[in-house]
């Protein structure tokens, strides 16, 4: 995990992030996870984003603009209802498929690109490798019934994507590139959920001052952002080859951030912004958590050149953070405490700062006595 010259390699430092994201994802409440923020926020950024793209996709009816607009429409008709549940079905699971692809480290240096046509003519996403200018087109296949999948139109030199079911009836027909996402039982599960959402009025296709406002005031509650110096990775290491538990690295992590973390609170709202450039410009969601765990000295030496390249460096920039890790404590604590710069920019777009925060503390007011209700929800 060292190299030769005894350090930290860039690789490493991104592993350390992905798995403390993902032991602290699982019982995030239990441990006061800092990232309970960030994941609240994750979660937050993937239903909006993918209702913002169904809007795109199913323009210009309008259908998907807002929550009430699909609500209402739904409710015209079971045949309404099992139209819109056929459309969710298919780009629910293209959806889901680039955000897995998104959130594994081998897939860092690549964007996923579904456009905002309803049918692309062969393919579905096109995955581009930023290092070496390589594109694979890629079609997805979400078949649930007996019916197998209509490949008519497909060219043979496309990857197909499909259940598990459907994997050797494709690979049958002599398309050499097929990979199996999700059985058709997952694949039910996704589309009801979003499904239920929409007919709940749950489907929000928009940033709001409610629904970013409740992942501020969970946040606030969870706990702070860990700092992920030399000596939580030490403590990682010693995870990873079995010699503590991870109940004894959470502990770790925890003492290692000592004063050095800032409120989940504060990260969260940010997140928002950061997550929701990344996923639109389809680069990879692992990429925002080393803004969640802010990163010692150390470790920012290896990986701050990561947000160096192609559009990460810009994506960040636009974001208001930088290169630079080391001073994002302070620059937390500042934007939180003299400005509210990066609130008025992505949390609310109303008139002025002041208004703004008086309105978000309204909010919160209000969500004070329901937060441990409204946690489970979640």
């Amino acid at each position: 995990m060292i190299d030769e010259q005894g350090k930290i390699t860039e690789i490493d430092a991104m592993n350390m992030i992905a798995d403390t994201s993902k032991l602290l994802a699982k019982d995030a409440g239990k441990h006061l996870s800092s990232l309970g923020g960030n994941l609240i926020s994750n979660k937050l950024v993937d239903n909006v984003e993918f209702w913002k793209w169904m809007n795109r996709n199913f323009q210009p009816s309008n259908i998907y603009s807002s929550a009430k607009n699909i609500q209402e429409y739904i409710s015209r008709s079971e045949g309404v209802e099992s139209a819109v549940s056929k459309q969710l079905q298919g780009k629910g699971y293209e959806w889901d498929w680039m955000q897995r692809q998104r959130g594994q480290i081998k897939n860092l240096f690549k964007n996923y690109f579904a456009g905002d046509k309803v049918n692309r003519p062969g393919t579905d996403v096109s995955e581009y490798n930023m290092l070496n200018g390589q594109t694979r087109e890629v079609q997805l296949k979400a078949y649930l019934s007996k019916t197998n999948p209509d490949l008519h139109n497909t060219p043979k030199d496309v990857t197909i994507v499909t259940n598990k079911e459907k994997v050797a009836y494709v690979k049958k027909q002599g398309y050499k590139n097929v990979e199996e996402f999700q059985s058709k039982s997952e694949i039910e599960k996704a589309r009801d959920n979003r499904l239920n959402d929409a007919k709940q009025g749950k489907a929000a296709p928009q940033y709001t001052v409610k629904n970013v406002g409740l992942v501020m005031a969970k946040a606030g509650i969870i706990g702070a952002v860990f700092s992920a110096g030399a000596e939580a990775f030490a403590s990682w290491e010693s995870w990873k080859s079995g010699a503590i538990t991870s109940e004894e690295y959470l502990k770790e992590i925890e003492k290692a951030s000592g004063n050095g973390g800032v409120t989940a609170a504060a990260t969260a709202g940010m997140m928002i912004k950061v997550n929701a450039a990344l996923t639109v410009a389809g680069a990879s969601s692992i990429i925002a958590f080393p803004i969640a765990i802010v990163l010692g000295t150390g470790i920012d030496k290896i990986v701050a050149p990561c947000f160096g390249r192609g559009r990460y460096k810009q994506l960040l920039n636009e974001a208001k953070y930088y290169q630079s890790l080391e001073s994002m404590h302070k620059d937390l604590l500042i934007s939180m405490q003299v400005a509210g710069e990066q609130y008025g920019e992505f949390l609310f777009t109303m008139q002025q700062q002041t208004a703004e925060y008086q309105e978000l503390n309204k909010i919160n007011a209000t969500l004070d006595a329901g937060l441990n209700d409204l946690l489970k929800k979640i």
